[in-house]
């Protein structure tokens, strides 16, 4: 089953609704169960790439790591969306900071703090290799690069 709603989560929903109303099956009661449980689920068709993706601020806020090398965040209640620039190559990882900011890591092993609100960032790291993962507790940040195969713990 598919639903088109190009964007439009009211039309989406309605979409499913309809569906669920016109035949009752146990895929569309888990799939209707999920919906349920995460309301602010949504499809937003993109030209690039995106790595990774994480919720923020209680789920008021996502941002990605995009493959062109940029960062977006997007507000889940208008669906405002705002592309910050900073790094130089392809983004690949995405985590929260416990102070609200965002860690992104590049391909190109700059690792970079943003201020969400204002979109500007702050170079923590640069050039140890390609980033493959990064991990963020309170406003400590693990980073585990490709090339030299170390991780690299930021404070």
């Amino acid at each position: 089953m598919l639903f088109r709603s190009d964007g439009d989560l009211r039309s989406a929903r309605a979409q499913l609704r309809s569906a669920l109303e016109a035949r009752d099956s146990i895929p569309l009661r888990n799939l209707a169960r999920l919906l349920l449980a995460e309301p602010e689920l949504f499809f937003v068709p993109e030209p690039d790439i995106t790595y990774e993706a994480r919720l923020f601020a209680g789920g008021r806020t996502l941002v990605t790591a995009r493959q062109g090398g940029t960062v977006e965040r997007i507000d889940t209640d208008t669906l405002e969306r705002r592309i910050l620039r900073g790094h130089t190559d392809q983004v690949v990882a995405v985590s929260p900071l416990s102070d609200g900011r965002a860690v992104t890591g590049s391909w190109n092993g700059d690792v970079r703090a943003w201020d969400l609100g204002r979109a500007d960032s702050e170079l923590l790291l640069q050039g140890h290799g390609p980033v493959l993962a990064l991990a963020a507790e309170g406003l400590h940040v693990a980073v585990s690069h490709g090339a030299d195969r170390k991780s690299t713990r930021l404070n």
